[in-house]
């Protein structure tokens, strides 16, 4: 077997990212949105919504009873922090206004009760 196939296509950087020095908080959402509306759109518009936003991640749809037939709830988990200090309350706030507001707005969508 030859090897330096192999060694010849290995990368030689190394990337690391450095471990945030400052507590993030996750914060859940469900809404009900139209079937047609697309998952990376609702990411892309709430990345917009703050430089807070890290993370974005999908941990459930349904579809079924208790929904409209054109409808669907997507349950997504948000990732907030800042590089630089720790976040207040009024900036979580903020963030969580800012949105359910995309939300309401650009898909016309609704938090889940």
């Amino acid at each position: 077997m030859n090897l330096n196939v192999l060694f010849e296509t290995r990368s030689s950087s190394i990337h690391f990212v450095e471990i945030n020095k400052f507590p993030s908080v996750s914060r859940d959402y469900a809404f009900i949105v139209d079937k047609s509306t697309k998952y990376s759109d609702i990411k892309t518009e709430i990345k917009k919504c703050s430089s807070l936003v890290s993370n974005i991640n999908i941990f459930d749809i349904y579809v079924g009873e208790h929904l409209e037939k054109n409808k669907v709830s997507i349950a997504l988990s948000v990732l907030i922090e800042a590089k630089d200090h720790t976040l207040k309350e009024d900036e979580l706030s903020d963030v969580d206004s800012r949105i359910r507001n995309v939300i309401e707005t650009k898909f016309n969508g609704a938090i889940r009760s």
